[in-house]
């Protein structure tokens, strides 16, 4: 969800951003785009930062609180932290994916007073980012978890791996593949898991998943 909601944010955004500066800069008066009206300036930029607010919300709220699950340690039968690569290259996502609301939150305030809303939205989202980043991308918060229905692992967002319809587990590369029925595979990185907890995580992983019908591949069983 994490990677869907910025993709939709930053398309909305290129249009707007573009507008912007036929608007600030009043190019189609002086011929550059004549004949393309901008009418409803302030109603189209309010409308954009509800749009935008709400996703940068919802994603916001997403990432907090599907951390929290890490909290109620009694619904795993284990859980670890994630090795120091995998924090570090999180925090390093976190900081790439959401530079641009800070540039354009700033060019939005700039450009013009149609604009400003926008520019705030855009700013608070990139707070809540950093602020996100200070307090949660930490191994206290950023776990991996084996439950009775599910693998769970934590990052900028909160993925389930579940047990119902696997079929079969393999290694490629630094990525462990989990097949499914009706062709589905899904993936997680070896380092979610600290090189010291490998063995208790594989030991509680293969004692929940059924063995009769799920294939494990030796690469897996040798990490």
């Amino acid at each position: 969800m994490n990677k869907g909601v910025n993709i939709l944010v930053i398309f909305l955004i290129i249009p707007l951003f573009i507008l912007g500066i036929i608007a600030g800069f009043d190019l189609n008066a002086i011929g550059i785009f004549e004949g393309v009206e901008t009418p409803y300036l302030k109603e189209i930029y309010l409308v954009a930062a509800g749009i935008i607010g709400i996703l940068l919300a919802i994603r916001g709220v997403q990432r907090w609180f599907g951390l929290r699950i890490f909290n109620h340690q009694e619904k795993f039968v284990w859980s670890g932290s994630v090795s120091r690569e995998r924090l570090g290259r999180i925090r390093l996502y976190l900081v790439l994916e959401n530079s641009y609301l800070l540039f354009v939150g700033l060019y939005f305030l700039w450009i013009s007073e149609f604009s400003e809303v926008l520019g705030w939205v855009c700013l608070a989202g990139f707070t809540e980012s950093i602020v996100f980043l200070i307090l949660r991308t930490n191994r206290r918060y950023i776990r991996t978890g084996v439950t009775k229905q599910a693998l769970i692992v934590g990052g900028r967002e909160v993925r389930f791996y579940y047990f119902s319809g696997l079929r079969k587990v393999t290694v490629l590369q630094q990525s462990v593949y989990l097949e499914y029925k009706d062709e589905l595979t899904l993936s997680f990185p070896i380092n979610a898991i600290d090189t010291a907890d490998l063995n208790q995580f594989k030991k509680h992983f293969l004692e929940e998943i059924d063995g009769d019908r799920v294939f494990v591949s030796e690469k897996f069983k040798d990490l």
